[in-house]
């Protein structure tokens, strides 16, 4: 098995580019201008890193699964699921849809049984001819983007024809051929090429072509470690064909034609500034799951208190207005109280694409509440301290001191130490 290391990669790229640098080379004149160090143009020329692309933007030609300048033929038996458009040829180049007029009010756009999605040209009614215009613009864009990006990983550097070994691994990056790519067909064991993400979900892999892509006959392109087609960028500059009953992923962008093949299937787009051509293929645009809403968290609870199937559950999805939800519920095998036992409810939500998506609560059932998890844990009860019996307090005896009548008028008595008279013999 082949694989190409990233590190090592960048390695090559980081000496070549400063060999170029020293030499005078015409195409580095610009970083040579700003006089930037040895030392720290390494660091600089991270920004051109080839091992960690950007992804290509595609801008509105992203609205499509198939998009042309020149026409899209079909035979029966081909599904698409994401939009079509050519432009500027008329709607009359999109053959073999059986195409069904919109709306006669609107008449902006088709629909076929073969389509999950709308069929444009540019004879429709506005404002479809200007989308389709600014569409074709973009994707014009986005080949040249990627079929230009700086510092590729040369694999192959002459016109003569390459084939990739089966069992390839590429790990993200830019990569170059300078002639007729192939990949090996076989009706037995498919040939492999495989995108390994790394476990980096924003990797990212552009394949510059100077000539044709041939993917052979039951070949396989396989993603792995988190790779997402939508990330994989083929930049030819010829055609391209994806062999019969071969496997295609990522968005395919030819200055020339694609044509896919009886049989083959392609999760991602084609952009072709020329025809595309389908027979009995099937193409899936659309790769984001739906998302569904509202699924309860997990609870433990008693057997005379299992709540009913939430009602609220919902599922949306970016394409398909009506995804479809399903609804399970599954007991594990303890069924009595006594033992105790849990219930998995699942809802899984698949859009026109089949692209799937999962919830899943747990309830776990007990029959005493002593089983029940407590939210706030009961106190322990401690030993009071005890306490030493209260005695009420006592009124300090009032000193009894012989009585003496001193400034107090009618013969009363007056306490000795007090400011108070009283009659002689009572309080005195």
């Amino acid at each position: 098995m082949m694989q190409f290391a990233s590190i090592s990669v960048f390695f090559f790229l980081i000496q070549g580019t400063l060999a170029r640098l020293e030499s005078g080379d015409p195409t580095t004149k610009q970083l040579r201008d700003i006089n930037t160090p040895r030392e720290l143009l390494v660091q600089s020329i991270n920004i051109f890193d080839a091992t960690n692309p950007d992804p290509v933007l595609l801008s509105t030609a992203e609205n499509y699964a198939i998009l042309s300048k020149s026409g899209v033929t079909t035979t029966p038996g081909s599904a698409v699921c994401g939009n079509v458009g050519t432009s500027p040829i008329a709607t009359t180049a999109l053959t073999g849809f059986g195409l069904v007029p919109g709306p006669f009010e609107i008449q902006a756009f088709s629909t076929s049984p073969m389509v999950f999605g709308t069929l444009t040209g540019a004879s429709h009614l506005a404002p479809t001819p200007a989308t389709l215009g600014a569409a074709v613009l973009d994707m014009e864009a986005a080949y040249t983007d990627a079929s230009t990006r700086a510092f590729p990983v040369v694999l192959h550097d002459t016109g003569a024809a390459y084939t990739i070994t089966d069992g390839t691994v590429l790990t993200r990056g830019i990569y170059k051929w300078m002639g007729v790519v192939t990949t090996p067909a076989g009706a037995g064991v498919a040939s492999t090429l495989t995108f390994d993400g790394e476990n980096e979900p924003d990797s990212v892999w552009i394949m510059q072509i100077a000539g044709n892509l041939a993917l052979g006959s039951y070949s396989k392109i396989l993603l792995t470690n988190g790779a997402k087609a939508g990330n994989i960028f083929w930049a030819v500059h010829g055609d391209i064909a994806v062999g019969t009953y071969a496997h295609a992923e990522g968005i395919m962008l030819t200055y020339t034609m694609i044509a896919l093949k009886t049989g083959s299937t392609l999760n991602g787009a084609a952009y072709a500034q020329t025809a595309v051509t389908l027979d009995a293929t099937t193409l899936i645009n659309d790769l984001t799951s739906p998302v569904i809403n509202g699924v309860p968290t997990d609870e433990t609870v008693l057997c005379s208190n299992i709540p009913d199937k939430p009602t609220d559950v919902t599922v949306t999805d970016n394409f398909d207005p009506n995804p479809v939800m399903s609804y399970s519920q599954v007991q594990s095998s303890g069924s009595s109280c006594a033992s105790g036992y849990t219930l998995e409810r699942t809802w899984m939500a698949t859009d026109a694409c089949n692209n799937t998506a999962t919830g899943t609560q747990i309830i776990t059932v007990h029959d005493a509440p002593s089983a029940l998890p407590s939210v706030f844990p009961s106190a322990v009860p401690s030993a009071s301290p005890t306490k030493p019996p209260t005695r009420s307090p006592t009124r300090p005896p009032i000193p009894v001191s012989p009585p003496t009548n001193l400034g107090c008028p009618n013969g009363d008595c007056r306490l000795f130490g007090q400011d108070f008279c009283c009659p002689c013999g009572l309080w005195c």
